[in-house]
C-alpha cells in the first residue's frame, strides 16, 4: 500500500492512490543492524530492513535503512576481509542498500543532500575500496548537482 513521494508532489492524485505499489523486503543474511546520524546529529541503532507496515503510506520507503539520513554505517560481521564502499544516494538509493550488506564488511551510505563533508577525504580515511552512486532522473537537476559537487571540493 505504498504511493510515494511523488504521491505528494503530484497532488495526490486519484490514480496513484488508486494504485498503490507493493514493497518486498529481503533482510541481508549477515545482518540487519545498522548506525545512523541523523540530521542533527544524533546517532542511532537501526534495522537495514525495517517493518513498514504501519508506516504512512508515503514514508513506508523509510522501512530501507531508516529513510533520508545524512550518514549510515553498517558492519557485517560474518566478513572480516576489509572490503567496503561508500553509497552516494538520495532516497532513491535506500532500497538497493540492503543488497550490498553480505558482500561488503562494511558499507557507509551518504546522502548528498544532507552530508557535511568531503568525500575523497572520507574514502580515503575509511579506506573505502568503491563508491557506488544511486539515485533517480532528479540528480541531473542543478541543486542535485550543487549537493553532490560540494562533496568533492
Amino acid at each position: 500500500d505504498f504511493v510515494g513521494s511523488f504521491y505528494s508532489f503530484g497532488n495526490q492524485a486519484a490514480v496513484l492512490s488508486e494504485n498503490p505499489d507493493i514493497i518486498t523486503a529481503y533482510t541481508p543474511k549477515g545482518t540487519n543492524a545498522m548506525t545512523y546520524t541523523d540530521r542533527d546529529g544524533m546517532t542511532w541503532e537501526w534495522e537495514v530492513v525495517a517493518d513498514g507496515s504501519t508506516y504512512d503510506r508515503g514514508s513506508k520507503y523509510s522501512c530501507f535503512i531508516g529513510g533520508d539520513n545524512p550518514y549510515s554505517v553498517i558492519q557485517n560481521p560474518e566478513l572480516q576481509d576489509g572490503s567496503s564502499c561508500v553509497v552516494i544516494k538520495e532516497s532513491y538509493g535506500n532500497a538497493f542498500v540492503p543488497f550490498l550488506v553480505d558482500h561488503y564488511q562494511t558499507v557507509h551510505v551518504v546522502d548528498y543532500r544532507y552530508f557535511v563533508g568531503n568525500i575523497p577525504e572520507f574514502v580515503a580515511q575509511n579506506n573505502v575500496q568503491d563508491v557506488i552512486f544511486v539515485n533517480n532522473a532528479d540528480a541531473i537537476s542543478e541543486a542535485a548537482v550543487g549537493y553532490m559537487s560540494g562533496l568533492f571540493q
